[in-house]
């Protein structure tokens, strides 16, 4: 119970279980440390708010977590690089940026960050290789994922469940995982803008009202599996558009469809209550379905938006592009 503590640049290897423990000890800073052949967690976090861990690196035989949070809120697992201009010469233009890295290195364990209970934590900027699942939220609220770079072993890249309502998934890589990013009994999750290859299936989500899948870049390992597949939810979209302007009396389209590629199915849903499927790249390789849709009610596939050219109004077309 120490509140404001600075673990700082220690060398921690062999622990039975934790190797650096905060319980609970808010506004603490865990950072530089190397930590390695680690027991249960290389870092774990428990009832402190408002702590960052940066920096640090994480490696073990292939099982354990290396950072695991637990009931706590304004937690930053990562953080962008710092860049400072260094001047030296005369004139303002000479001189070169020095980078502090602030993100964790973590390889060769089975879960890379997770996160369980807590409000606006935030895992960001992070590299994972070897890893099993990359990152699990479980019961967190409007919890941030982005810009990280994770390579799995298999598994899972990022897991949101349990209700993790609000969760903003973005800007990621994610490599070689047997499911991308999945969602389950979760709300109001947002994935948007990542880049997933080699993978079997790339989003999964069940029991996700509320979801949005947009501008996502796609690629099956196989040709099998499904692109995105998602099932018994409501309000659902997959793709989405944004009416630009007017300029000069024409409206453009914002584009923010998905890119898939090389599966068999491209997107799937099933016992899905207002559903959008609209500006989706689906190329199957010559293999399967581009779009399913069972069992559902309120769906729109394609379609227009409104919009207008010199001012006389017509329409966008929303449709998706299928080339299997």
């Amino acid at each position: 119970n120490s509140a404001g503590a600075q673990v700082l640049d220690n060398v921690i290897t062999e622990t039975v279980s934790n190797g650096v423990s905060l319980n609970p000890s808010p506004n603490s800073l865990v950072s530089g440390n190397d930590i390695s052949n680690l027991g249960e967690n290389g870092i774990y976090v428990l009832g402190s708010d408002n702590t960052d861990i940066l920096n640090n690196t994480i490696t073990n035989d292939g099982t354990g977590t290396a950072i695991r949070v637990a009931d706590s809120s304004n937690v930053e697992v990562g953080k962008d690089d710092l860049r400072t201009w260094v001047r030296t010469g005369f004139w303002p233009w000479q001189g070169y940026w020095d980078v502090t890295p602030r993100g964790n290195s973590i390889s060769n364990v089975d879960s890379g960050v997770v996160v369980t209970g807590g409000t606006n934590n935030e895992v960001v900027n992070n590299g994972m290789t070897s890893v099993d699942y990359g990152v699990k939220l479980s019961g967190t609220t409007n919890a941030t994922v982005r810009d990280n770079n994770m390579t799995g072993n298999s598994v899972t890249g990022i897991d949101v469940a349990d209700g993790s309502n609000g969760a903003d998934i973005h800007d990621n890589t994610l490599d070689h995982f047997n499911t991308g990013i999945n969602v389950s009994a979760s709300s109001d999750v947002t994935i948007d803008d990542n880049t997933l290859t080699d993978v079997l299936d790339g989003i999964v989500a069940d029991t996700a009202n509320n979801l949005v899948v947009t501008d996502n870049d796609i690629t099956g390992r196989t040709a099998s599996g499904t692109g995105v597949k998602v099932s018994n939810s409501d309000n659902v979209k997959i793709g989405d558009y944004e009416v630009l302007g007017p300029v000069l009396g024409t409206t453009a389209l914002d584009n923010d469809g998905n890119d898939i590629t090389n599966f068999a199915t491209g997107i799937d849903a099933d016992n899905v209550n207002d559903l959008q499927i609209v500006l989706n790249d689906i190329d199957g390789n010559n293999t399967g379905t581009g779009v399913t849709v069972t069992n559902s009610s309120n769906v729109n596939v394609g379609g227009g938006a409104p919009g207008s050219f010199l001012w006389i109004s017509g329409t966008h077309s929303l449709g998706n592009n299928i080339h299997d």
